[in-house]
């Protein structure tokens, strides 16, 4: 069984899948990244994964739209949901990243939910939205965003890829919990 998930490795949907998976006695899969809703629902549709894993809903951020697009008009089965409590951090590429942030990346939900804590510490910091949280990681370790960047992203993301951590937790509030969904087509 192959099961696409918004997003890449280290985000909170790739952790939604596992704990979906686990919860529906399934054991012998593979997990495959989609970046956005919309690849999970393309690949549903093309036959190149079996079930796919996107987030609905926040209770800082509301309805995650790309996944209402996505799925809007589309014949999906819901197999399970699940509730995740999400963890922000914001981190740096350096030690020294500690000093100065100018710009945020991340995905549009987590600039959401860290909104009150970004206008707090980071006031004069540019936002700019990304498709995957742990894809603007991947990015920021890679050197593609100019000095005094930082990213909003998971712990494991971050670990992953060597960031440093410059506020942890860094969501504005401790019940922040995202409502995921695992779907396969409704003809299968």
């Amino acid at each position: 069984m192959i099961v696409g998930y918004q997003g890449i490795a280290g985000s909170h949907s790739e952790r939604a899948a596992i704990e979906l998976l686990k919860r529906l006695g399934v054991s012998e899969y593979r997990l495959d990244p989609c970046v956005t809703s919309g690849e999970v629902v393309a690949r549903l549709e093309s036959g190149h994964i079996d079930h796919g894993v996107m987030a609905l809903r926040n209770a800082v951020g509301g309805a995650v739209t790309e996944t209402m697009d996505a799925m809007r008009g589309r014949a999906l089965r819901e197999l399970a949901r699940c509730e995740l409590e999400i963890i922000h951090g914001l981190y740096g590429p350096s030690r020294s990243s500690l000093e100065r942030v100018d710009t945020i990346y991340s995905h549009e939900q987590a600039l959401r939910q860290c909104a009150t804590n970004i206008r707090r510490w980071y006031p004069q910091a540019t936002c700019i939205a990304e498709d995957d949280t742990a894809l603007a990681a991947e990015r920021l370790a890679a050197g593609a965003y100019p000095g005094e960047s930082a990213v909003i992203c998971s712990r494991t993301a971050a670990e992953r890829l060597g960031l440093h951590p410059i506020r942890y937790p860094f969501q504005d509030r401790e019940d922040n919990l995202t409502e995921f969904v695992l779907v396969r087509l409704a003809s299968r």
